[in-house]
Parts: C-alpha cells; structure tokens; sequence
C-alpha cells in the first residue's frame, strides 16, 4: 500500500466516521460514500473486486450503495509486522481515556495528560508528513515512520517541526493545548492500541 493511500486511510480512521472498525483485528468495514465503486475501492486498500464481492457475498451486477459497510481484509503481515521501538508521547502522560474499538463512541487511540510544560515528543524516527486542523481533534501532526507505521499527535497548542521535517525519537514537535493530548499508532492505515507499544 503506498504512503499516500494509507495516509488517507489514516485520516479517514482518525478524523472523521467513514469507517467502522471490526470486531476483529483481521478486517476492517468501510462505509460507502458518494462516488465510490467497487473498482475504485478494491484499488485503494489493494485488494481486487472479486474479493470485495467474495467478503461481501455481493450480486454480479457490483451495486453497492451509499452508506453500506464492506467487509475488507487486511493482510495479517502487514497488521503486525514488527514495528518501531516507540516511546511515550510526553515525558508525563497520564491516559485519561484508553484506546476503545468496541464502545458505542469508538477512541482509536490515547487521550492523555501531559505535564505542566505540554511538551510533545516523536514517539520515534521519522518524517512529518502532514500538519493540519480539524474540529474534532484540533492541530495535528502525522508522522510517517516507515513500512506502513504513521502517528498521529493532536490537540496541539503550538507545532515545532515543519512538513516533511525528518525528526528523530524523543525530539520536541509540539506543545499540547492545555496539557491535553490525543496519541495514535496506525499500520497501514489501521489504528492500533498503543498499550501493545509502549
């Protein structure tokens, strides 16, 4: 999966409800949106439209609607391939709210508390590859850490680092807004629990 694509996976997961996670680490269900086809689909996560329709036990005619849910495998190599060593995003960071895929409010990651100074730290070597805003989350940055592993830090008061910066593990990248900070690990474009990290 190129970096592109699972940067958008990424944010889809993260910043928005276009995707509903699984019951199951194995597969994730993507929500039809306005434009899609399976053809389109199947090219975004790598896989082909004969498996959609397999998964899916979908008709010959390839219909699907705005709004349903399809059942994509994720390879399970690519899932839990060995990932980098990464440390806590903050010197102190207290989670508040733990990383939750089956709730009835889905949280794909840490919220936290940091420390009096807010500082925020890459969890490990890498290049930012985005820096953006949402409503939901606030100020973020996305680090991409190779082989499919990205972070994501937001809640950001302040940003150290600039786009396509490469930074290095436990180097400041940002000060956290009013000591509260979201933390996520994904691998190819699937957010994992970070307690299985650090």
């Amino acid at each position: 999966m190129k970096l592109p694509v699972i940067i958008s996976v990424f944010l889809l997961f993260c910043l928005s409800n276009f995707f509903v996670y699984a019951g199951s680490a194995d597969y994730i269900r993507y929500k039809v949106r306005r434009g899609d086809a399976l053809e389109k689909i199947a090219r975004k996560f790598g896989v082909s439209v004969q498996q959609l329709k397999r998964w899916n036990r979908l008709r010959r005619d390839d219909r699907i609607f705005v709004g349903q849910r399809l059942k994509i495998f994720i390879r399970e190599r690519q899932v839990f391939s060995p990932p980098p060593k990464f440390r806590k995003p903050a010197r102190y960071f207290r989670v508040v709210r733990n990383f939750d895929k089956y709730g009835d409010i889905r949280h794909y990651g840490w919220l936290g508390i940091t420390d009096k100074s807010g500082y925020v730290f890459a969890a490990a070597n890498g290049k930012v590859v985005k820096i953006g805003y949402r409503p939901s989350r606030g100020t973020y940055i996305l680090v991409d850490h190779s082989n499919g592993w990205l972070t994501m830090y937001s809640h950001l008061k302040k940003v150290l680092v600039k786009k396509g910066e490469y930074i290095r593990k436990s180097q400041k990248i940002a000060i956290s807004e009013n000591r509260k900070l979201f933390f996520l690990i994904s691998r190819n474009g699937v957010p994992l629990d970070p307690a299985r990290f650090l």
